[in-house]
């Protein structure tokens, strides 16, 4: 019965400071995001990503690199450094400059998880813009 009271207490602590830093014009939500990550050049997630699990589906099997001469930059390094929250998408996309879109659907196609790799490279390539600025 104590631990239920103190989970409470903490529960309802933590609602009333949140209510009062509002009213006090705290920053919260995407503006506390964007002032905390800025100078990480980490831009908030877009709808468009959160609605994609499967970013993180990569098994790193390499399927998708078979046949390729490329030594760094192949759909598999694609497909795992997007799915990571901290992607460096500008370094990304120079590895994308190497693969169309054609390609990335052929290579799509081979993936045992159906990562969506041509998918992928858009988030990619409008995170690099972002982070750029352009």
């Amino acid at each position: 019965m104590r631990a239920r009271l103190a989970v409470v207490f903490v529960l309802a602590w933590a609602l009333v400071r949140t209510l009062i830093s509002r009213l006090f014009g705290a920053r919260t939500g995407l503006a506390l995001f964007r002032a905390n990550y800025a100078e990480d050049r980490l831009p908030a997630a877009t709808a468009e990503e959160r609605a994609l699990p499967s970013l993180s589906g990569c098994i790193a099997c390499g399927l998708c690199d078979l046949g390729l001469d490329r030594p760094l930059g192949g759909a598999m390094d694609l497909a795992l450094a997007s799915s990571r929250a901290t992607i460096d998408a500008d370094a990304a996309e120079v590895g994308l400059a190497k693969l169309d879109d054609d390609a990335l659907l052929a290579r799509e196609a081979l993936c045992p998880t159906r990562v969506p790799l041509l998918a992928v490279a858009r988030l990619t390539r409008a995170r690099a813009a972002a982070v750029s600025g352009a």
